[in-house]
């Protein structure tokens, strides 16, 4: 710390700062899709995804509201790789993300790898399940787990915070 006050100290902020632009994508109410080849790639993949408004964390409600978002996504995640394991998904591998495509767009995918033969029936196998958990929420064991991996993540975040990139710092800004 005492490195950076050093080494920024002399800078002044300009009278006149230049404002950051902010780009914007255009919504769209129609589903809009695009499929790829490469015949260098061994196996077929498909998504979805949803576009929404970017939210700031600038309170204790917002920073809940990004924990919820994030266990309900994990415990998707792991539904997924539980029924791929079983053999009953049309899926082989499937998983639930999210993270910001610009600085006002939030995107969320539900995608995963699929067998050739198998692309349309592969997403609704995973579109289906993030429905019934959009329906029926998570049990309370599902619950205490993710409760448990946010709680192992802070305290772990806190015991290497001497060592920590100064990358994620930035990006948190």
């Amino acid at each position: 710390e005492q490195e950076i006050r050093e080494r920024f100290a002399g800078l002044e902020t300009p009278a006149d700062p230049v404002e950051r632009p902010t780009y914007d994508l255009p919504a769209h109410e129609e589903t809009q899709f695009a499929i790829a080849t490469d015949p260098e790639f061994p196996l077929s993949a498909t998504s979805a995804i949803y576009k929404t408004d970017s939210s700031v964390r600038d309170s204790v409600a917002d920073v809940r509201r990004s924990l919820v978002d994030r266990m309900f996504l994990n415990t998707l995640s792991e539904r997924l790789a539980e029924k791929s394991r079983t053999g009953a998904a049309t899926f082989l591998r499937a998983g639930a993300s999210s993270g910001s495509l610009t600085r006002t767009t939030k995107i969320y995918n539900l995608g995963g790898q699929v067998p050739d033969d198998s692309v349309a029936a592969g997403l609704e196998d995973i579109l289906v399940e993030a429905e019934r958990m959009r329906q029926h929420g998570i049990t309370e064991a599902e619950l205490v787990r993710r409760k448990r991996e946010v709680e192992q993540a802070y305290e772990q975040a806190y015991a290497d915070r001497e060592n920590q990139n100064s990358t994620s710092l930035a990006q948190a800004y």
